[in-house]
């Protein structure tokens, strides 16, 4: 039991890392539509100059979005099942959206079936309609500065099972 909790902890370290490499990725991408200057914007014609300080704003949000996703990457995730496709999915919920890496934001539609436990549940999609689908299995995770401090298990007809807690010292 100890060497499979070792394995998962490990699995979810390398997952982490590999996530923040397409943070970084992500960071150098955005950052270049982020690096026009003012002085650049102001020489362009004014319908351009409203579309390109739009764009500044949202990069500069987006890379404060990435620099949280860089030290938090992601706080659950959830192997699924569509129940009308049978397509096996896994999904990862954090503050921010990663949907290269499957990472979806906490107040996206979907994200509702966080707090669901292992079995079958249905979310609202915006346009209304229910999506149906079966959570096989569900971990979750406390990383801060990149660091598991925490990572819990769950799945169908298995009880939730801590695989890794951080030792605390208490002064």
């Amino acid at each position: 039991m100890k060497e499979n909790k070792d394995i998962l902890l490990n699995n979810l370290r390398l997952k982490i890392i590999n996530v923040q490499n397409k943070v970084i990725e992500e960071k150098k991408r955005v950052q270049l539509l982020a690096n026009k200057s003012v002085s650049e914007i102001k020489s362009m014609m004014t319908h351009d100059q409203t579309v390109y300080l739009n764009l500044k704003r949202y990069t500069e949000d987006r890379l404060a979005e990435l620099s949280n996703l860089y030290q938090s990457p992601f706080f659950v995730k959830c192997e699924i099942v569509y129940k009308k496709t049978k397509k096996p999915a896994t999904l990862y919920f954090a503050k921010h959206t990663l949907t290269e890496e499957e990472i979806y934001s906490w107040v996206s539609p979907i994200s509702t079936i966080r707090f669901e436990n292992p079995g079958p549940v249905s979310y609202q999609l915006p346009n209304g309609n229910t999506e149906k689908i079966d959570i096989l299995k569900k971990e979750k995770y406390m990383i801060i500065d990149g660091r598991v401090l925490s990572f819990s298990t769950e799945g169908l007809n298995e009880q939730r099972e801590l695989i890794y807690q951080e030792h605390f010292k208490i002064r």
